[in-house]
């Protein structure tokens, strides 16, 4: 491994634990959708220290999160997304327990499936924007993701009861 790369994977993970502190103290709207989405990111690129970074109490501030928008909200348009491309994130990176409990136990899957079933707003389609319109468009629509985050869910939740039987 070259010194540079290991520069940044510390800077990456500072980031990440900064990130993760403003997640738990951020309220709502558009400062709370930047940092889920940089978490998300950044968790795809350092698994292993996005889970150090994960406690129970994130991940059911996740859940109230993506409870409370259920619908499509023009001020903070990339939110339900990032929501789930995080749970997504942490359940591929991190040990299934106890976050995947903490997802079942909030509602996460009702929650995802009143996102599934809520059609996705124009804005939501777009990655990138300019001057208020959308750009470039998202390679995955949101409704595949809600679809693999429930898919990762429900494996983890059976390869769970499958250990204890």
């Amino acid at each position: 491994m070259l010194i540079h790369e290991l520069d940044a994977k510390e800077d990456l993970e500072f980031a990440l634990q900064k990130v993760m502190e403003t997640i738990k103290a951020a309220g709502e709207g558009k400062q709370l959708e930047a940092v889920l989405a940089a978490a998300s990111q950044i968790g795809y690129v350092i698994p292993k220290y996005f889970a150090k970074e994960l406690d129970e109490n994130l991940a059911k501030k996740l859940v109230h999160t993506l409870r409370s928008n259920r619908k499509p909200c023009p001020e903070y348009p990339r939110i339900r997304r990032a929501l789930i491309e995080l749970v997504i994130c942490i359940v591929r990176s991190c040990p299934p327990e106890p976050f995947t409990s903490v997802f079942r136990d909030k509602g996460v899957k009702d929650a995802l499936d009143m996102v599934r079933r809520t059609s996705s707003s124009r804005l939501e389609k777009y990655m990138v924007f300019v001057g208020g319109e959308g750009m470039v468009l998202e390679s995955t629509p949101l409704a595949d993701l809600v679809d693999e985050a429930k898919k990762l869910l429900f494996t983890h939740d059976q390869a769970t009861q499958t250990k204890g039987a």
